[in-house]
C-alpha cells in the first residue's frame, strides 16, 4: 500500500511538472478562445471563482504579474496574478476582491512569451512560496530587479534615475544553490507520517520537498539525511516546527546557538548558527570590494548596524580608524572576538553597542571624528532607519554615505528623507543576492553637499 501511494504521489508531481513544461495551455482552442475574448466587456464586481482573460502589463515588485479586464463602467480594472510573464495573454481564476483590484490564480497561459519563459528547475515552483521568478530567463529577472529599484526611487523619493550613475546589477554565476541558510517547516502528515518543506502561498500549509534548488549542495545533502531520520525515527512534532540548516566552513549545523566560522575574501568570521549573516557567501566579495571602492579616500569608517562585523572587518587596513556600531550587545562581543579570529587586535577597529538614537553620539564622545574625512555606511534591518537616527545624521553632517538595502521601498523613503536634510546620491548599484526570488540588494551612495 505504501509503495502504491508512493508511486501515485510521483505521478502526480511529475504529470503535473510536465504539463508545465509542456506549455499545455498554448492549445490552439486556448488561442482561439483569446481571440475571441479579448474585448470581452466584464460586470462588476469580479466574483470569486469567476475566471477572466488578461494581458500582463507589467511584474510588480512583489512578482505579482499586473493585467487589466474591461468593464461595464467603462473603466479598466486591475488584476494581479502570480507565476506570468510580462506580454502573456493568461486566463485567471479570482482567488480574493479587494475592491479596488483583485488577485488571481494562473489557470492558463494562452499566450506564452517564449522569448522570456523557461521551465523552472524546480518540481516544487508555484506550489513552494520560496521562489517567484524560476519561469522566467535570468537576464530578464536581473532587468526586472534594476526596473523595481528604479521604480521604487521615481515613485517614493521622486528621484530620475536617468540623471544619476546607475550601474548595471551586480552577480555571479550562482544562480541556484547559493544560499547558506535553511528554515524548512516539520509536521505531522504524508503517507509516512513526515512533511518537511516550505509554506504554501495559497493555503499556508507546508509543501513536502526533498530539496531545494537554490540552497547550496552541502545543505541539500544534509536536509536529505535529516528526513530520512525523521521518518526512521518517526519523531516528528504534532505542531509544526521549524528547523534550521546553517552551511559554514566545516559543514552544516543544524541547532541554534552553536558557534560558526566561514570564510569571505580571506576573512573569518564567526556568528551564532540562527543568527543574520548574508546568504550568499558567492557574491559578497563582490559587495565588500564595491563599498571599499566607494569608501576609499576618507580617513574614518563607521559602520551602523555592523552585526558581527562583515564590513568593519572585511575593510580593514583601509582606514585610519573604524568603528563598529551595534544596538545588539550580543553581536558586538562576536565581532570583537571576530576582531581577534583574524588577528586585527592591534587594529584601530572599534566596535560598541548603542542606541539607535545616539549611534553617532556614542562615536563622537568617544573618538571625536571629523565629519568631513568620514563615510559611513547603512546597513539597516528591513524596516530601514527612523527619524532618530536622521535627526542624529543631520547634525553630524557625514561626508560621504553607503546606503546598503535588501527591501528597496524603505530604502527609497529613507533616500527621499537624506536629500532633505542636504545628502546628494552619487551612485546606485543593485547586487543579485537572491536569484529566482522577488528580492534585490541595493547599494546607494550619497555625498554630502
Amino acid at each position: 500500500m505504501v509503495i502504491l501511494l508512493q508511486l501515485l504521489v510521483l505521478f502526480l508531481t511529475f504529470h503535473g511538472m510536465e504539463s508545465y513544461r509542456r506549455g499545455v495551455y498554448n492549445s490552439r482552442s486556448s488561442l482561439r478562445m483569446a481571440s475571441e475574448f479579448k474585448d470581452v466587456i466584464y460586470q462588476l464586481p469580479l466574483q470569486v471563482g469567476q475566471e477572466v482573460i488578461i494581458k500582463i502589463d507589467d511584474i510588480l515588485n512583489n512578482g505579482m504579474g499586473l493585467g487589466r479586464v474591461k468593464t461595464s463602467e467603462q473603466k479598466d480594472f486591475v488584476v494581479f496574478v502570480p507565476y506570468v510573464c510580462i506580454d502573456e495573454t493568461v486566463r485567471v481564476s479570482v482567488t480574493h476582491n479587494r475592491g479596488t483590484y483583485c488577485e488571481g490564480r494562473l489557470v492558463d497561459i494562452i499566450e506564452r512569451n517564449n522569448a522570456l519563459r523557461v521551465d523552472p528547475v524546480c518540481p516544487y515552483f508555484t506550489k513552494c512560496d520560496g521562489c517567484a521568478y524560476q519561469h522566467l530567463n535570468i537576464d530578464f529577472q536581473r532587468q526586472m530587479k534594476e526596473k523595481q529599484v528604479k521604480g521604487s526611487l521615481q515613485k517614493i523619493a521622486n528621484l530620475q534615475t536617468s540623471n544619476l550613475t546607475f550601474n548595471q546589477i551586480v552577480f555571479t554565476d550562482n544562480a541556484y544553490n547559493y544560499r547558506s541558510k535553511l528554515t524548512p517547516h516539520l509536521v505531522q502528515g504524508g503517507y509516512d507520517g513526515v512533511v518537511m518543506g516550505f509554506l504554501n502561498a495559497a493555503n499556508n500549509e507546508v509543501v513536502d520537498i526533498d530539496e531545494c534548488s537554490i540552497a547550496s549542495k552541502p545543505i541539500n545533502e544534509r536536509y536529505k539525511q535529516q528526513k530520512l531520520r525523521y521518518k526512521s525515527e518517526r519523531s516528528v512534532p504534532l505542531q509544526r516546527k521549524t528547523l534550521l540548516f546553517r552551511e559554514w566552513d566545516k559543514g552544516v549545523e543544524t541547532e541554534e546557538d552553536v558557534k560558526l566560522i566561514t570564510t569571505i575574501n580571506g576573512f573569518k568570521f564567526s556568528f551564532y548558527s540562527q543568527d543574520f549573516f548574508q546568504v550568499n557567501y558567492h557574491i559578497l566579495p563582490l559587495l565588500l570590494d564595491y563599498v571599499q571602492r566607494q569608501c576609499a579616500g576618507y580617513r574614518y569608517l563607521i559602520d551602523c548596524y555592523c552585526g558581527s562585523g562583515l564590513f568593519s572587518i572585511g575593510l580593514s587596513g583601509s582606514f585610519d580608524a573604524i568603528y563598529g556600531v551595534e544596538i545588539n550587545n550580543k553581536s558586538v562581543e562576536t565581532a570583537k572576538e571576530n576582531l581577534k579570529l583574524n588577528g586585527l587586535e592591534d587594529k584601530n577597529i572599534h566596535f560598541m553597542a548603542a542606541p539607535a538614537d545616539a549611534i553617532f553620539q556614542q562615536v563622537q564622545a568617544k573618538h571625536k571624528v571629523d565629519p568631513a574625512v568620514t563615510c559611513v555606511i547603512i546597513d539597516p534591518p528591513r524596516k530601514g532607519i527612523d527619524d532618530k537616527f536622521l535627526k542624529q545624521l543631520k547634525k553630524y553632517s557625514y561626508q560621504r554615505l553607503v546606503y546598503i538595502s535588501c527591501e528597496p521601498t524603505t530604502q527609497s523613503r529613507d533616500i527621499k528623507k537624506l536629500l532633505k536634510i542636504g545628502y546628494q546620491v552619487v551612485e546606485i548599484t543593485p547586487f543579485d543576492l537572491f536569484p529566482q526570488t522577488k528580492h534585490v540588494e541595493n547599494v546607494i551612495v550619497l555625498n554630502k553637499i
